[in-house]
């Protein structure tokens, strides 16, 4: 998706600067959120910060 354009956000827990860095290497811009996924409350507030960045 890097590849064509798109933006990213990333979602997950762990380390992810080795993998921004090289989405972003792509030219495109990639951010980290770490909603958990069985929390509607925290995939909102992802939606929402992905639709802020």
């Amino acid at each position: 998706m890097a590849q064509a354009g798109a933006n990213l956000v990333l979602n997950g827990f762990g380390d992810v600067d080795g993998t921004l860095r090289q989405i972003e290497a792509t030219g495109v811009k990639a951010v980290h959120h770490k909603a958990d996924m069985t929390k509607p409350a925290e995939i909102e507030a992802m939606i929402a910060f992905a639709k802020d960045t």
